[in-house]
């Protein structure tokens, strides 16, 4: 083992604990001494510019940082060269950039204030009226108040959920121990 070659595999013995999500700085010397020579600007072998999509960054290039490391740890490329540090580095760079480049927004839902107290009904075996605690539900775009859309959640309106299952909670208590009692 060449003496460049183990300095490489040393250094990412401690990738997990390196890596900041810096591609450049932690995959970068490696594809351009082991892939940039065939995949450049200039040479474009299988017509894949590495140094052009390492300038855009792996969160805009998922998809050929993926298969870049597929080939990697395929051993289809590079021809010579630490491969798994090379994988590893690849593979990392893209967990740490992939988070950022989903757009889908995502939100907590919650049930409507009769699904909610239905749903403590049902599984505590108590009948309990929420409506002093939890607020009516607004109609949302379809004019419907179950509608999704105007179903999310405030901080504030999550202390009245929880404040609902504790008392609920605790009336279902309440009633076990009652129960007990007449038992006795």
């Amino acid at each position: 083992m060449r003496a460049g070659s183990s300095t490489i595999c040393v250094l990412f013995l401690f990738r997990g604990l390196a890596y900041a999500g810096d591609f450049n700085s932690v995959a970068g010397p490696l594809i351009a001494k082991y892939c940039a020579v065939c995949h450049n600007s200039t040479a474009r072998v299988a017509g894949l510019d590495l140094t052009a999509a390492m300038k855009d960054g792996v969160a805009h290039n998922i998809s050929l940082w993926n298969k870049a490391a597929a080939k990697v740890e395929s051993a289809a490329m590079p021809p010579a060269g630490p491969r798994t540090a090379l994988a590893a580095a690849i593979r990392d760079a893209v967990k740490a950039a992939a988070p950022r480049t989903q757009t889908a927004q995502l939100s907590v839902q919650r049930l409507t204030r009769v699904e909610y107290t239905n749903s403590l009904r049902d599984l505590l075996g108590i009948p309990f009226d929420f409506s002093r605690i939890l607020p009516d539900d607004s109609e949302g775009p379809s004019g419907f108040a179950n509608d999704r859309r105007s179903l999310d959640m405030s901080d504030a309106l999550l202390d009245r959920y929880l404040k609902a299952a504790e008392v609920a909670v605790n009336s279902a208590f309440a009633a076990t121990q009652k129960s007990k009692l007449h038992q006795l």
